[in-house]
């Protein structure tokens, strides 16, 4: 099976990955075998029983180790290794975050559909209601005065239930007259509201 670059290799000693891992862990900017070996000489538990001077210099063993083992080569395939999974968790990222504003602005849609639908339904059953009671001459029960607010009433929530609806499906807010069932009862509805006016500038006069 094939090893990684930033892998122990064939032949790599313990003592010699665990250098490499010091080397590996610096950032790319601030990689060296002098830092690596500071690294090293001050980990925790460090039982070595050096001079302060040799502290600051590497091993010339750590020195033939960054050459036989290509430390340089094998750290800049892991610094691409570790840019290519942050690309991918960066896409992840994005594509989730993509996908959460799609469910929130389907949500959102979504409600204001029911909040039309609600409107329109409520607004027929009301308009209708008044076009029974025009239709039956039933108009001792409420004046004129009272009916023809709500009959306005009702036939605005209708038409602003049925633009809603139009807007979201992205269809024409405007049909043209006559096109549904819907709108020749609000045709008529209208034309009974003026009627009702005209009779109710008639009683006052």
């Amino acid at each position: 099976m094939t090893r990684h670059p930033w892998e122990c290799q064939p032949g790599e000693s313990a003592q010699a990955f665990d250098a490499f891992g010091y080397y590996l862990r610096l950032a790319p900017g601030e990689r060296s075998l002098r830092q690596a070996w500071q690294d090293y000489w001050n980990r925790p538990g460090n039982a070595l029983q050096r001079s302060r001077k040799s502290a600051g210099r590497p091993y010339g063993h750590w020195t033939r180790w960054m050459s036989r083992w290509r430390w340089q080569e094998r750290a800049l395939a892991w610094d691409a290794e570790q840019a290519e999974i942050e690309r991918d968790q960066h896409l992840d990222r994005e594509l989730r975050e993509r996908a959460q504003v799609h469910e929130e602005e389907l949500r959102q849609r979504q409600l204001r559909l029911e909040e039309a639908r609600g409107a329109r339904a409520v607004g027929r059953r009301g308009l209708l209601r008044i076009l029974q009671e025009i239709e039956s001459q039933k108009l001792e029960g409420m004046g004129l005065a009272q009916l023809i607010p709500h009959l306005g009433k009702f036939l605005e929530a209708v038409s602003e239930g049925q633009r809603l609806e139009r807007l979201e499906a992205g269809q024409p807010t405007e049909i043209a007259g006559g096109a549904y069932k819907e709108e020749q009862a609000m045709e008529v509805a209208r034309r009974a509201l003026d009627l009702l006016e005209r009779q109710h500038v008639r009683e006052d006069d």
